[in-house]
Formats: C-alpha cells, structure tokens, sequence
C-alpha cells in the first residue's frame, strides 16, 4: 500500500510538472530559485558546460524539463537535450511546410524573433511569415497554419505566443487565439477561436492577467481583451512600444518612456475599468521588459542606463549609468544595443546586450555591481535560467552556462 501510495504521489508531481507553462516572460523575467554561476568567460573558459550550433536569431529559448527549445532562421524550431547540448531534433517550418504560397518576410528581425511556448507535452512556435506550428515534445508535427496578413509595424515582428489554458493567443495584424488542445480534441487543434481585430499587431507580447474570475489579456498597447470570447473590455490602459507588461497581485504595470501602474478592479464584466495609481517619465528607448523585486521595479533603457522604481509610488529611487557598451553613442563606448530584457535570478539582476556582455548586479535601492562577463557573438535574445545553469545564445550558438 505504501510503494502504491507512493507512486500516486510521484504520478501526480510528473503531471504538475509538465503542465507547467514555458515561454516569453512567464515568470515575469523572475527566478527565485535559481543558483547561477556570477562569472563565465568564452570558449574553453571556466563554467561554459556546453555550446551548440543553433543558428542565429533574436528568439530565447525556453526550457522544459530535461529539453530546451529554441527558434533559429531562417525557419527552423530546434530541440537540445540540456544536459548535454545534443541537438535531438529540428524542424523546418516553410510556406510549403504549411501548403502556402511563398511569400517575401517584411521584418528587419528575420522570421524568428518570436519565443516559442510550451505546456510540458507540446510546443508551439510563430513566425514572421504568418507561420503558426504545433509539435509534440518528441518532434512530431501536430499541425501548421500559415495566416497570410498583413504585418501593421514599421519594422519586425517580435510578439511571442502566449499559452493561456486551452487556447495559444497570436499576434499577426492582430490579436487572434487557436484552440491548443491536443489533436482530437473538441473541433480541431489550431483552430481560430476568436479574433480581436480592432487589438493591433505590437512588437511586445501581451501579459496574462486574472481580474475576479474572468481571465484577460493584457496587450502593450493597453488593451484588455477577455481570453473567453475575445472581447476588448478596455483600451489606452497604458502604452509600451517594444516591451511587455507586467502583472503582480492584481496590479498592471506599463514600464518604459511613459510608465503607469494600474489598479485592476476585482471583477469584470464587458467593461473593464482600472484605476490609475500613479505614473513616470523615463528617458530613452526601453526594449526591455521589467522586473519586479521587494517592492521595486527594474527596467534598463537602450543607453544602458538602469532604472529603480517604487512599485508603490512610481517615484525613481536610483538611476545608473551602467558600465555597459550600448547605444549612447557616448566616446570610448562599444556600440551596441540593450535588447535582451533585464532578468532576477536568484539574488541577483543580470543585464546583457547584443553583443554578449552581461553585468551582474545586487538588487536594491542602491544596485551595485559584482560581476562583468563576455560571450562572443552576442545576440539579443533574453536568457532563461534554470536551477544552476543560464542558457543563452550567442551568435549561431546556444550556450549553456553553470558550474
């Protein structure tokens, strides 16, 4: 009875874990119990466990159980065993692939900036070309549709799908969900569900939130659409040009150049009415998507200055001019950009660019720095942490960092 009771549990702990959700900023940029190294060096230096050939994009990968996933141009969706590196398999994903017409992709971040997502079973992938696919984790396709839309923006298509419960919410021309249940289930997997047209196509990915019982999306244009039927319960809410929103204990958070937070009401009809708590002007570009720590909000603007808000009063605490390479322009400087976003692993906030760099800081009202670590090659994408070990890429590579 014992050995029985005692595999129930151990049955029950697998099916949590692989429900668990992995993709763009779903712990908010957090990893509370991560343990990583604070100092790497290039190949062959201490603490790089492996390097893998991927391919070059601006996409992050995501991490799910024992795999790691990974979006590479110029159509490609990879699986890497994470101990090891090993590429286990890839997937093409072209407009033949999905029995479309070839169209040319109008995107100055290539076909694969978007993260993929996935619910432990299966991931699911978009692409720049209007390319929406589904596999399970052991590489099998389940299906591909190619939406031929539009794109709205002036330069790339970035929004990552977002899994919420049964349906994968896509940004293309608009905002859009398809059934993600498994293949058999209800009326067809990848099914368009409902579409929010009048929701614009935005650079950053929307944020889930959950007001009363009613769960909504949150887009960086500050629109709130219920997940249930696709209504827009309501708009100019806030405005983020490159990054994400953040949601924390009922509170809406628009964190950039014009910065707001929102108190979001205790329940939702078909309006959905959010009181202003405060706001706060920031200088310069932020593709960078917050974090939220004890209180205070950390954001870097594209000059590599860092920002410490009070989540409370929007008041700035602390600004740094970090010694960083970025986009000032400022003499003696490296030029590059801060695209990736600004991660909390552990104890400590983590700051890279473009070009590899990564400054580790002690978080709080006064930040101050304990690290400075280089990669060559550097891309943009936002690293992922996992227990003892930071994946990120560099170049055509995929890293895996640890002790």
């Amino acid at each position: 009875m014992v050995k029985r009771l005692f595999l129930i549990v151990v049955m029950l702990a697998t099916v949590a874990a692989s429900a668990e959700v992995a993709g763009w900023r779903t712990a908010n940029g957090t990893y509370p119990d991560a343990a990583p190294p604070l100092e790497w060096g290039a190949d062959g230096k201490p603490n790089i466990r492996w390097k893998a050939q991927v391919g070059k994009s601006y996409s992050s990968p995501i991490v799910v159980g024992d795999k790691v996933f990974v979006t590479a141009e110029p159509d490609l969706l990879l699986c890497l065993d994470a101990a090891s590196g090993k590429v286990l398999w890839k997937a093409s994903n072209t407009f033949a692939d999905a029995g479309a017409e070839e169209k040319p992709i109008k995107s100055n971040a290539g076909n694969t900036a978007a993260t993929p997502t996935s619910d432990g079973e299966r991931v699911w992938a978009v692409f720049a070309s209007g390319i929406v696919a589904c596999y399970g984790v052991d590489g099998k396709r389940q299906w591909i549709q190619h939406f031929d839309l539009p794109m709205v923006l002036q330069f790339a298509r970035a929004a990552s799908p977002v899994l919420a419960g049964d349906k994968l919410l896509v940004t293309l021309n608009h905002l859009f969900a398809l059934d993600a249940r498994a293949p058999g289930a209800g009326d067809g997997s990848g099914k368009v569900l409902w579409k929010a047209a009048d929701v614009p196509e935005t650079y950053g990915t929307p944020a889930l939130a959950r007001v009363g019982h009613t769960d909504v999306a949150i887009t960086p244009e500050g629109y709130a659409v219920r997940l249930a039927d696709g209504k827009v319960l309501a708009s100019e809410l806030g405005t983020l040009k490159y990054a994400t929103p953040l949601v924390r204990d009922g509170i809406a958070y628009f964190v950039g150049y014009d910065s707001k937070a929102l108190q979001l009401p205790s329940q939702a009809g078909d309006k959905l009415v959010a009181k202003e708590l405060w706001t706060a002007e920031l200088e310069g570009d932020f593709f960078s998507s917050p974090v939220l720590h004890e209180g205070l909000l950390y954001t870097v603007n594209d000059a590599g200055k860092l920002y410490v808000l009070d989540a409370k009063t929007g008041k700035v605490v602390a600004e740094r001019e970090l010694d960083i390479p970025n986009a000032s322009g400022k003499p003696g400087t490296l030029p590059a950009h801060i695209y990736p976003s600004i991660v909390l692993a552990g104890k400590h906030l983590f700051v890279w660019n473009d070009i590899g760099t990564c400054l580790v800081l002690e978080p709080g009202r006064d930040p101050r720095p304990v690290g400075k670590n280089t990669l060559p090659d550097g891309a943009p994408g936002t690293p992922v942490f996992a227990g003892k070990r930071i994946f990120v890429r560099g170049g055509e590579s995929l890293y895996c960092i640890g002790e």
